[in-house]
């Protein structure tokens, strides 16, 4: 609906995996078009590139121009798709799927899962700010990765837009993983001077 926000949701999905969840039949056919699943508002359009399959449902609204353009966006392969999904499965304990929304307003993003706020979170956003990228804090102190690709949207802005939500997942990563690590070293630090070397 014209004026109106709406999103594309896109579920990239292993091969084995989507042959589980749609069948053999469907993942074959899906090779060589777009092939639709289900009525309705439950419907999935399927799409077969060579390691992942493609799952995309209107989310919100109806917006046929962003589906059209989505769907041809994806009709070419991806590179970054890889990249994706592992970046997920490290953030999302070994998730082998990878989930994105592509927005009306030219924005490509996580949902809210498996990401939470950081302290330095702001700081890092301004950094990010020139590659048209951020982490977004929503108030449940949960983040999302965000990416601006455009509209329309491209296979070309598209493989961009799924390049850097990897790169903001494997760098939300990185940070979680040396905040821990500096947590404990402190904390550490400050207890032997607490009690004077000696353990309590």
């Amino acid at each position: 609906m014209a004026g109106q926000w709406s999103c594309v949701r896109v579920v990239f999905l292993r091969p084995l995996a989507a042959a589980r969840k749609l069948g053999r039949d469907v993942v074959e056919e899906a090779r060589e078009k777009w092939v639709t699943v289900g009525e309705g508002r439950e419907a999935m359009r399927v799409r077969a590139c060579e390691g992942y399959v493609a799952l995309l449902s209107e989310w919100l609204s109806r917006d046929e121009a962003l589906l059209a353009e989505v769907m041809e966006a994806l009709s070419k392969p991806l590179s970054s798709v890889e990249e994706l999904i592992e970046a997920w499965s490290a953030v999302d304990g070994g998730w082998r799927e990878a989930e994105l929304e592509v927005c009306s307003d030219g924005v490509v993003r996580t949902p809210y899962r498996g990401l939470y706020w950081f302290h330095g979170q702001e700081e890092v956003n301004r950094l990010l700010k020139r590659w048209g990228a951020r982490l977004v804090r929503d108030y449940d102190g949960m983040t999302r990765a965000e990416a601006v690709v455009g509209r329309p949207v491209t296979s070309g802005g598209l493989e961009r837009g799924v390049r850097l939500i990897a790169f903001l997942l494997n760098l939300y990563t990185v940070i979680e993983r040396i905040q821990v690590a500096e947590a404990l070293r402190v904390t550490l630090s400050m207890l032997g001077k607490v009690a004077g070397g000696a353990s309590p």
